[in-house]
């Protein structure tokens, strides 16, 4: 199954730089200090934002090399990617320069160093800005080799840049030098991995040469077209997503929001293993021909079935053993007050979780301005519900709404993919997913009360059992029939080597 060998490439691209971050992130706070290393993470974050500035067109640049590779048309790549990398490097510069002129405010108005040299942060972060037009053409590179659905060479190169940039400026800072130094490393890491990606792209067998293509204004207008709709959904999406802690910070205080943030952050992080799945779905979704299409609807249920048996054991995990991981990773005080938004929070990751693959359906079946514009109907909405809730029922109420949030888009998502691939009602399905979180939600609420040495039978009792329904009544003979031979395959290489 092409899905999962994807999925786990891309998986392997997010987990490990995650891993390391963990391991890091003392050592280099130590090392700078607690401003150096502020200052540190905020151009980790500004770097990872820089990727917004492609406007689209990455995404936009998968779907059309899939679709066109989908239509037997190679001989239009070259044009095609040739005008798409053109349009980033305009933007890119363009983006660079007015970021490179906003800096020396952004410092003395936004930053406010008290420790480092306000220069020399000024210096760093034109520094970073300098990095943008490298990373908007790292993402045209990526979207192509994904595409072309060589995931296995776009994270040859992702993961260990990923680990490079959370790496180097430990060992920069270890050496003795500023964050200019620190910077300078991450944009050495910036261009290799731009070399690599190229080089990758020329040699692997891809089927068009890149040098015979041109610029063309007709190519243009397709890409900006669709890439603008995603860009409105990088833009907003965001701000939905994260728009709850500003609300608790101003009905309640910030102190009350880190009882709040600290559960969602922990939680939140287990949605890679959906946006993993969804990445290698979309190309896929691009390639099939035609938007009324059942086997559109069909590789997306079979996507949201991997991500049903992957999330379900990890989110009732973190229902039911939430205030002992809350007490072991930040302490009991945050435990306490953390612990019943988590088992909220878990239902809500789980049914975003699924939302993930009818979104990535619509958006990849050229329908970007519908996924853009439920969006944008939250944001008059939703502000409003969370500050009612949260001025009610304090953090709880603001999980509530989150979750309604995540059910809203659920089933939206499900019933604009089922228009768009022309299949049967997704009624159905829908009801088993809220019948998936109410499951996880039961049993937050009722084993965590439960002495933990109860809990851990139980809870596996509990899950086998939901397993050999999902097994026996959801998962498809086609599935069975590759997990077995998955297992059979495993299980024997195993037996050889002994």
């Amino acid at each position: 199954m092409a899905l999962v060998r994807n999925a786990i490439w891309n998986l392997s691209g997010q987990v490990l730089p995650l891993v390391a971050a963990i391991l890091v992130i003392p050592l280099l706070l130590k090392l700078m200090g607690a401003e150096g290393f502020g200052l540190v993470t905020i151009i980790w974050t500004l770097i990872g934002y820089f990727s917004l500035f492609d406007f689209g067109l990455g995404r936009a640049l998968t779907k059309f090399v899939s679709m066109e590779l989908g239509q037997q048309n190679p001989q239009a790549l070259p044009d095609l990617v040739v005008t798409a990398m053109t349009l980033l490097v305009v933007l890119g510069i363009t983006m660079a320069c007015l970021i490179w002129l906003s800096i020396p405010w952004m410092v003395a108005n936004v930053l406010k160093p008290r420790t480092s040299d306000p220069a020399e942060v000024v210096f760093a972060f034109r520094l970073a800005a300098l990095a943008i037009p490298f990373v908007v053409i790292n993402v045209g590179l990526r979207a192509v080799l994904e595409g072309l659905l060589r995931f296995d060479l776009t994270n040859l190169i992702r993961v260990p840049f990923g680990l490079f940039t959370i790496i180097s400026p430990a060992v920069v800072a270890y050496l003795g030098y500023g964050l200019p130094a620190v910077v300078l490393a991450i944009g050495v890491g910036i261009l290799i991995a731009m070399l690599g990606y190229a080089i990758l792209l020329k040699t692997s067998t891809c089927g068009f040469n890149i040098e015979t293509g041109g610029v063309h204004w007709p190519i243009s207008k397709r890409l900006l077209s669709f890439g603008g709709w995603i860009s409105v959904s990088n833009f907003v999406a965001p701000v939905i997503f994260h728009l709850d802690r500003f609300v608790i910070s101003a009905v309640l205080s910030v102190a009350v929001m880190a009882y709040y943030v600290a559960p969602y952050e922990a939680v939140t992080k287990t949605l890679i293993l959906s946006s993993a799945i969804a990445g290698s779905l979309f190309p896929i979704f691009a390639k099939l021909p035609g938007a009324n299409d059942r086997s559109h609807m069909a590789t997306m249920l079979t996507g949201t079935r991997v991500v049903m048996a992957l999330m379900i054991p990890v989110l009732s995990v973190v229902a039911c053993f939430g205030y002992e991981l809350l007490d072991l990773w930040v302490g009991q005080e945050v435990a306490t007050n953390g612990s019943r938004p988590l088992l909220f929070l878990s239902v809500g990751v789980f049914f975003n979780a699924i939302a993930y693959m009818p979104y990535t359906l619509v958006q990849a079946s050229g329908r970007a301005d519908l996924v853009a514009k439920i969006q944008l109907l939250q944001v008059p909405i939703y502000p409003l519900l969370l500050w009612v809730c949260v001025s009610q029922w304090h953090l709880e109420g603001a999980a509530v709404v989150w979750v309604g949030r995540a059910l809203f888009e659920m089933i939206v998502f499900f019933v604009l993919a089922k228009k768009i691939s022309g299949a049967g009602s997704a009624s159905g399905k829908v009801s088993l997913y809220i019948l998936c979180g109410a499951v996880i939600f039961a049993l937050g609420l009722s084993l965590g009360g439960l002495p933990v040495v109860l809990r851990i039978p139980t809870l596996t009792v509990v899950l086998l059992l939901f397993f050999y329904f999902l097994w026996s009544r959801v998962f498809s003979a086609e599935d069975r029939l590759w997990i077995t031979g998955k297992y059979i395959l495993v299980l024997g290489g195993f037996f050889r080597k002994k």
